[in-house]
């Protein structure tokens, strides 16, 4: 009985520790090593491997509307390595877009799973009073951690941002804001399948 009891334990704590697998200090980690990835894309010492996604259009009541969205992409694992070509998933994201003066900024943080790790948004008030980042970590669908920044500069050209809340509940100041980039987190990665599934 006995022994029973310490192998249940043992499969309980393993698949713990498997289901554990994100904090904030691995997705700080993993975050660098897609911004050094994406640089040494940059300066060609990587082959290139993204999508870029341009749309310019003149919305009603807006006028011009510009969205530039990259989607860096690599290999699923697991897979053989003789495979000619491996199926990949969204690694990393970037938007940025405007509705009239107003101009936002935002990077998603995937998993190979397809989950979001991390999202990132800078982005003018509601009232135009100033400018805002917000930072939000994710275990699978569990929130780890929220930041939130805000401008303290007057000139909005050069924004100095101060620390107004790190925690692990969101603010209801934020709580828009962080629903919108979960959900523009899930529209990125959908629209990455959509192209992934109709190759040019």
């Amino acid at each position: 009985m006995n022994r029973l009891i310490v192998s249940l334990f043992v499969l309980l704590a393993g698949g713990m520790t498997a289901s554990a697998q994100h904090t904030v200090e691995s997705i700080r980690q993993l975050y660098g090593e897609v911004q050094e990835d994406i640089r040494r894309m940059a300066n060609e010492e990587m082959p290139a491997e993204y999508y870029n996604l341009h749309v310019k259009q003149n919305l009603p009541a807006t006028g011009p509307h510009d969205v530039n969205i990259y989607m860096y992409y690599d290999e699923k694992p697991g897979q053989a390595e003789n495979v000619i070509y491996p199926e990949h998933y969204l690694r990393f994201a970037t938007t940025k877009y405007n509705y009239a003066a107003r101009e936002y900024y935002e990077e998603y943080l995937f998993d190979a799973k397809g989950q979001l790790m991390f999202a990132y948004s800078r982005y003018v008030g509601e009232e135009m009073d100033n400018i805002y980042e917000l930072r939000l970590w994710f275990n699978g669908k569990r929130l780890l951690q929220v930041m939130a920044k805000e401008n303290t500069s007057e000139d909005f050209s050069h924004p100095v941002f101060r620390n107004v809340y790190t925690g692990t509940a969101i603010p209801e100041k934020f709580r828009e804001k962080s629903d919108m980039l979960k959900d523009g987190g899930e529209r990125i990665r959908r629209q990455f399948n959509s192209i992934k599934s109709n190759p040019f």
